[in-house]
């Protein structure tokens, strides 16, 4: 049988650390009200509606007169770079440019149609010709529905980086959440993706 000091020992350990479990909670509740910005607000509290990326910094022409080039890095064989070129890893020069004295076509299109195609680089490198414009323009035009998307976006300072990021394999080009809308081209910077 339990006496009384085993009780009033028992209940106040448990009283302590209730205690301070419940001013643990209220406090982190508290900071976190009192830092972030109300729902749907951004950080300077305004409403959430939109992206805005400001147009002096965002560049819409590629580089082609740079003697270094940032480039995707991303495929075991191939690279696109931010001029449009497309190479194999054995023809990226020491700046990050496909070495393009090889013959390589600029802005190659023809494993895409309707916006998508079967391969990242390739994908990148026909996002990045000067007639998608229009068709980038509308897309981050639509951006910022969710605060999801305006932290994704919100690096995007260059052509090449938008169209880095629209290439990426995202949820939008599966169903189910584990099978390719369409297996051949899953890498998509158009409207719909």
């Amino acid at each position: 049988m339990i006496n009384a000091s085993q009780f009033i020992r028992f209940f106040r350990k448990k009283l302590v650390l209730g205690l301070i479990f419940s001013a643990s909670l209220i406090y982190c509740v508290t900071t976190v009200l009192r830092d972030s910005p109300g729902v749907g607000q951004g950080a300077d509290g305004s409403e959430m509606g939109s992206i805005s990326l400001p147009a002096n910094s965002f560049r819409w022409t590629t580089n082609t007169t740079s003697l270094t080039c940032r480039n995707s890095l991303q495929g075991p064989q191939w690279v696109a770079d931010d001029r449009g070129y497309v190479c194999n890893r054995t023809l990226l020069l020491s700046s990050g440019c496909c070495d393009a004295d090889q013959g390589l076509e600029r802005y190659p299109c023809d494993s895409c149609a309707d916006g998508c195609c079967s391969s990242y680089e390739f994908c990148i490198s026909c996002c990045l010709r000067p007639q998608q414009r229009p068709t980038l323009e509308r897309v981050l035009g639509r951006l910022g529905r969710s605060p999801k998307s305006l932290k994704l976006y919100a690096l995007v300072q260059t052509q090449f980086d938008l169209c880095l990021t629209k290439c990426r394999t995202s949820s939008q080009s599966v169903r189910n959440e584990n099978t390719y809308i369409d297996p051949v081209k899953k890498h998509c910077f158009g409207e719909n993706s």
